[in-house]
């Protein structure tokens, strides 16, 4: 399968994140038109490095070839679906610490707990609001800046330095549920 990737250009020059200045998001949809009003919002809303996907083995292949800070995941897409991909990812040490906001037109409760269950920061219903999607991104990517390069991913269990790492992890995760991030999936802390 060929990749499809589009990079586009800032309309505002605004870095989108304090810290994150050139965030590399993944655009999944197998929609045409959902695709390209979901990469102009982004791009409109500052960022630039954007690769779009049509299909969840394009997103896999993607994911597999490129390092990506935040991946927006359609869920409804035919052959492997969003479900699928977000499993696959969850269960790959190479992509289980990538965020995910999955994006759907199904609005029953089911479908967004199932997300969640399964690993998604984040959801977001279609049709999306375009401040609604500016908080979701912006709040995904700042998570992930506060918390993934913090992990004591190779240090052996219960040295000194692990303990330290850990209970720093521990704080944190305490911060964000006080803020109501409680929902921070359990790889992350």
């Amino acid at each position: 399968m060929a990749r499809t990737s589009l990079v586009l250009t800032s309309k505002d020059g605004a870095a989108p994140v304090a810290g994150v200045p050139d965030p590399a998001l993944l655009v999944v949809d197998d929609n045409e038109d959902n695709r390209y009003v979901l990469s102009q919002q982004l791009n409109i809303q500052g960022y630039d490095n954007i690769t779009i996907a049509t299909n969840g083995h394009e997103a896999l292949n993607n994911l597999r070839s490129k390092s990506f800070d935040l991946v927006l995941l359609d869920i409804m897409m035919p052959d492997l679906n969003g479900y699928e991909v977000l499993e696959r990812m969850r269960s790959s040490p190479e992509l289980r610490n990538i965020p995910v906001i999955m994006i759907s037109g199904i609005g029953e409760l089911d479908s967004v707990v199932r997300c969640i269950e399964l690993g998604a920061e984040d959801y977001l219903p279609k049709p999306f609001e375009p401040t609604l999607l500016r908080a979701r991104v912006r709040a995904t990517l700042e998570r992930k800046r506060l918390i993934l390069p913090r992990r004591p991913l190779s240090l052996p269990t219960g040295t000194k330095l692990w303990n330290s790492v850990w209970q720093i992890n521990l704080v944190k995760s305490s911060v964000w549920e006080g803020c109501g991030a409680s929902f921070l999936h359990k790889s992350l802390i």
